[in-house]
C-alpha cells in the first residue's frame, strides 16, 4: 500500500517538474513572438 502511494507520489512530482518547465518554455517563446511584432504600423513595411 505504502509503495503505490509512493509512487503515485513520484509520478504527480514528475507531471509538476514537467508542466513547469513547459510553462517557462512556452512563457519564454511567446515572449519573444511578442517583441519581435512591430511597435506602429510604419514599421510593418520593414517586417
Amino acid at each position: 500500500m505504502a509503495s503505490a502511494t509512493h509512487a503515485r507520489w513520484i509520478t504527480r512530482a514528475w507531471l509538476l517538474v514537467i508542466i513547469g518547465l513547459a510553462g517557462l518554455v512556452g512563457g519564454y517563446r511567446f515572449q519573444r513572438v511578442l517583441t519581435a511584432l512591430p511597435d506602429s504600423n510604419d514599421d510593418f513595411i520593414f517586417f
